[in-house]
């Protein structure tokens, strides 16, 4: 096989891990359904990855690799100083209605690293990345906002716990995850709070 299409078919088994963490959840996931949903043998599958855990692993890596990039792409918009504090927070807000408006599953997978990660210390490893990346990035925008380190620092983990709490409350009403219009009015008020 070419590395080219070597390349193209761990593209596919990633892409179908992460939709199927989406759709149906970590449990019960194995590698003849991430096989299949790719269009690919399941011995291809087992050779590239050899087992479950390690598929899984890959995509959930690769989706946290893909969060922390956005992040880190966010960040340095952020860092341009002809921008203001006020519109620095709007740019983090339209990137975070973005996020949840994408129909890919990402939040869906996301919420099951999450979970999962609490029983697997390979994926709490993991997770811990992706939030550190949403935390780093949050502090950033607060700073740039006007906040001081030590109130953007702590009011950073707040922001990202109660957007992730969003984001669970919405698929765990069966809806969308979706963000409240009022969430600008609660992210300025956290950021009063010294």
């Amino acid at each position: 096989m070419a590395d080219g299409d070597e390349q193209a078919t761990r593209d596919a088994l990633m892409r179908a891990t992460m939709s199927l963490v989406a759709s149906q959840g970590l449990a019960g996931l194995r590698v003849k359904h991430i096989a299949a949903e790719a269009g690919v043998s399941v011995a291809e599958a087992r050779r590239l990855y050899g087992r479950r855990t390690v598929l899984v692993g890959a995509a959930l890596e690769r989706f946290v690799d893909d969060e922390i990039s956005r992040c880190d792409a966010i960040m340095r918009s952020i860092d341009d100083p002809n921008v203001s504090g006020e519109d620095t927070v709007q740019a983090l807000i339209g990137e975070l209605e973005r996020t949840f408006a994408r129909k890919d599953g990402g939040s869906i997978a996301q919420m099951e690293l999450y979970l999962a990660a609490a029983r697997d210390p390979f994926l709490a490893e993991i997770s811990t990345r992706c939030i550190r990346a949403y935390q780093r990035m949050t502090y950033r925008a607060l700073l740039a906002s006007g906040l001081s380190e030590d109130s953007a620092e702590a009011c950073a983990r707040w922001v990202v716990a109660l957007v992730d709490g969003f984001g669970l409350h919405g698929v765990a009403m069966g809806k969308d995850t979706y963000l409240p219009p009022d969430l600008p009015l609660a992210l300025r008020s956290l950021g009063r709070i010294e």
